[in-house]
């Protein structure tokens, strides 16, 4: 429940357009609340008995197929919509390609990637000790202050190519955030005992 629940926020994220408050205030916290819930599953499993590479590899097979396919339908479709359109150019060409070898991905396909490298993040640093991971902590934040900074000064620059900069950037800002909001619901997993989460949203939505 809890995992299919975490791709709910997702999905309503881009399907609630209307503009008004409630929208507007409901935004601000599902892709948050999606993070949290990947930490919350992550925590429950034992990591001591795969390694980090294992672990890169199961996930690239069950992201990267999934993503590899949806995502060549996102790019054919675009290229199609800018053809139909008559404003299919080099630089639109190649913009819709760009975003898909730069992990951006296109619509909703920007999350993959990005859940992907955080949770990458979050295993390898579970198999760090106490001294290590908060280094890990301080250098990603620290880390994601550049690449905020270096994301909000490529928008201000006034270059049609800059996005060739831009979209790395933004897949690892966003991929930090998502390493900090996982190894956030970790520790409130481990030090707050919270009530199990699926428990918690069954008996929400049996109400």
């Amino acid at each position: 429940m809890g995992k299919r629940s975490r791709y709910f926020f997702i999905v309503l994220e881009h399907v609630s357009q209307l503009s008004n408050p409630v929208t507007t205030w409901g935004n601000s916290f599902k892709i948050v609340i999606f993070f949290i819930i990947s930490g919350y599953l992550l925590s429950m499993k034992d990591y001591s008995v795969i390694s980090t590479r294992e672990f890169t590899i199961r996930k690239l097979k069950s992201f990267g197929i999934p993503y590899a396919i949806f995502l060549l339908i996102a790019v054919v479709f675009s290229i199609a919509y800018e053809t139909y359109r008559g404003k299919l150019s080099f630089y639109i060409l190649f913009d819709i390609v760009y975003s898909a070898l730069s992990l951006k991905g296109i619509s909703t396909l920007w999350f993959i990637p990005v859940l992907f490298i955080g949770e990458i993040l979050y295993v390898y640093n579970k198999k760090n000790n106490g001294v290590r991971q908060f280094v890990i902590f301080i250098c990603s934040v620290f880390v994601l202050l550049i690449l905020h900074f270096s994301v909000g000064q490529c928008r201000l620059l006034d270059d049609s190519y800059m996005f060739v900069f831009l979209y790395p950037c933004m897949v690892l800002e966003k991929s930090v955030i998502a390493f900090l909001l996982i190894l956030l619901s970790d520790k409130i997993t481990k030090y707050f005992l919270i009530l199990p989460l699926p428990i918690l949203i069954g008996g929400g939505l049996a109400a």
